[in-house]
């Protein structure tokens, strides 16, 4: 959750210096450097889906028929526009097949809540509030005393849901139909 408050030039801007003149970081920059970080965040997206559908695969198909590279391959076809290529043995080098075991997903869950969590902040000040301190006594203070999806309801007052997700997903694309009808 916390990455998100760099989008925020103000919050930004606090810090990110120059290191030699000590200027600060120019609002042009920022702003391109936010549209780089939305370009090909859908795709960014998929290719998560695709390492967490491999990860699942590979943990649950049967050991002893499971072919990898079929499986990396129908999975990769799946989540991918982009046409495969043949000899590609990615999965052979996918380290997060070790130590997540088939949580892979977790990623992409992870993602959804925190962006559920920085909704909670008033995006005209994101370091006023009171979600600064809903957040440090709902979820920072008790810590791992007690499940995280505790604590996600606790701070959220509600199930955690995909409704900011989605906004995050369209949020360039929004902002470019906006200026493209504002300029017809």
């Amino acid at each position: 959750m916390l990455e998100e408050f760099c989008h925020d030039y103000g919050v930004l801007s606090s810090f990110a210096r120059h290191y030699q003149t000590g200027e600060v970081l120019p609002r042009e920059l920022f702003a391109r450097m936010n549209r780089a970080d939305a370009y090909g965040r859908a795709s960014g997206q998929q290719r998560q889906l695709m390492y967490t559908s491999v990860s699942l695969d590979f943990h649950t198909l049967t050991p002893a028929t499971l072919d990898f590279d079929a499986a990396y391959r129908r999975d990769f076809e799946r989540f991918n526009s982009a046409a495969f290529m043949p000899g590609d043995h990615f999965w052979a080098s996918f380290t997060h097949l070790n130590g997540y075991s088939s949580n892979y997903y977790t990623y992409v869950l992870d993602k959804a809540i925190a962006l559920d969590f920085f909704a909670q902040f008033d995006a005209r000040n994101l370091l006023g509030g009171p979600a600064g301190m809903r957040y440090r006594q709902a979820v920072l203070a008790p810590g791992s005393t007690r499940p995280a999806a505790e604590l996600a309801r606790d701070f959220l007052g509600r199930e955690p849901n995909l409704d900011a997700y989605r906004r995050w997903m369209l949020a360039e694309f929004d902002a470019e139909a906006k200026s493209s009808s504002a300029a017809r």
